[in-house]
């Protein structure tokens, strides 16, 4: 749903926005999504981890988490008011006014990501898919009737933007109603001890706050860079490149949380071993497959259906798509390293890429634009996604094609999988 979605919303921000007006929007975006990430302290990351390993702790860790999630998020909040003057340089009062209506939103939006990281710990994934859908209908849905209205201002666009995934969240009530994990018995609690907690998020910080300079750091750096226009064409060729991505995400989250329970346990890690190699294989022919048919295509439609000037982004878009496949298995290998307990050589690998991710950034996108930002997150996504497989090779045994060489196995197995939710969604029998 939420490729969908933003495929349809593309087009409506651009035609009623134009250049300027999406790339202002693009920059409030990112900057929710890089406060937020950066602000969490890995406090997500660490729910998962501990509560799908130690189901006795579940209500302890959450209740931790919330707290620290809290506070956190209204310093963050504190800071982006205080950098709005700076920020807003050079695009007017109105740009300002968009960065303080962000900061008042960031923390409903940093708390999020709670309920989200307690529904993977619990394996309970239809929550973060109605979660993901009804967020994307919401926004369509409120964008469409702004624009039938003729009310479809960069203030409103980034008001439905800061709304609609809090409004999603509520998906995730029956979750914390249930809390006990999916439906399982009762168990005696044990607390969790702060200390550890925080020192499992601190290790996936400094990776998340790499994984924002790969991912969304060159939208915000852009407002300083480049013009809106160019951020407005980097901002389409974003929206589109990034859905093969949500396939590598989706398989990331989930070998995040089963390798999070099935490692701690020496009669399980063997075959977490096979299903982190094969969902790495996998993961990188469904991107390939999902990223060839735009790259091969988005000549005959980006112009048509985004306006003639964004055919402009379509060189941006073919190199963020090569990022999307270079970076696949190595996401899925990162996930791996954090589940078995090692989030401290994922963040090394994510903050070995951002150097050099900032370096192509800040030295190429003043000259080049938005190909410049491009060019960043695929120097990036390359170092640090091979980083993550050789430390897992190095440390814990793996060999480098096991990650790449696709088998006649892994085909069939995809192809098992294809008439399994063919046959539940009455395609065929």
């Amino acid at each position: 749903m939420a490729p969908v979605a933003g495929l349809a919303i593309a087009p409506i921000l651009s035609h009623g926005l134009g250049e300027a007006g999406r790339g202002a929007l693009g920059g409030v975006t990112s900057i929710v999504l890089v406060a937020s990430s950066a602000g969490a302290f890995g406090m997500p990351e660490a729910l998962t981890f501990f509560a799908a390993r130690y189901v006795r702790r579940r209500r302890s860790v959450l209740r931790l988490a919330l707290w620290t999630l809290l506070s956190l998020g209204a310093l963050c909040a504190l800071a982006v008011w205080g950098l709005s003057p700076f920020l807003s340089s050079g695009h007017g009062k109105e740009y300002r006014t968009l960065l303080l209506l962000t900061a008042v939103a960031l923390v409903p939006n940093m708390l999020i990501l709670l309920p989200r990281a307690y529904a993977a710990a619990t394996g309970q994934w239809k929550y973060q898919a109605l979660e993901q859908g009804l967020f994307s209908v919401l926004r369509l849905v409120a964008l469409v009737v702004l624009l039938w209205t003729g009310h479809l201002t960069v203030l409103n666009a980034v008001l439905v933007t800061l709304a609609s995934p809090v409004l999603g969240a509520l998906s995730y009530v029956p979750v914390l109603r249930g809390f006990r994990g999916g439906g399982a018995p009762p168990v005696r609690e044990e607390p969790q001890r702060a200390g550890e907690m925080w020192a499992y998020g601190s290790k996936i910080w400094l990776g998340s706050l790499s994984g924002i300079i790969l991912s969304r750091i060159d939208q915000t750096v852009m407002i300083k860079l480049t013009t809106l226009e160019q951020q407005g064409l980097y901002a389409v060729a974003v929206t589109i490149g990034e859905i093969p991505s949500v396939l590598s995400n989706a398989f990331r989250n989930v070998v995040f949380a089963a390798d999070s329970a099935d490692t701690g346990d020496g009669a399980t890690s063997e075959y977490a071993d096979r299903r982190l190699t094969t969902m790495a294989r996998i993961t990188l022919i469904l991107t390939v497959l999902t990223a060839l048919p735009i790259a091969a295509t988005s000549f005959l439609w980006v112009g048509p259906v985004f306006g003639a000037e964004f055919s402009a982004s379509i060189p941006m878009l073919l190199v963020l798509l090569a990022a999307a496949v270079m970076g696949a298995p190595g996401s899925v290998a990162g996930a791996g390293l954090s589940g078995r307990g090692r989030p401290d050589l994922r963040s090394r690998s994510m903050a070995i890429g951002a150097v050099f991710n900032l370096i192509v950034l800040l030295g190429a996108t003043p000259f080049l634009g938005g190909m410049g930002a491009a060019l960043s997150t695929l120097v990036g996504s390359a170092v640090a996604g091979n980083l993550n497989i050789y430390y897992l090779c190095r440390h814990f045994g793996f060999s480098l094609p096991a990650f790449y060489a696709v088998s006649r196995r892994d085909v069939a197995m995809m192809t098992k999988a294809a008439g399994k939710i063919l046959q539940r969604m009455g395609v065929t029998r």
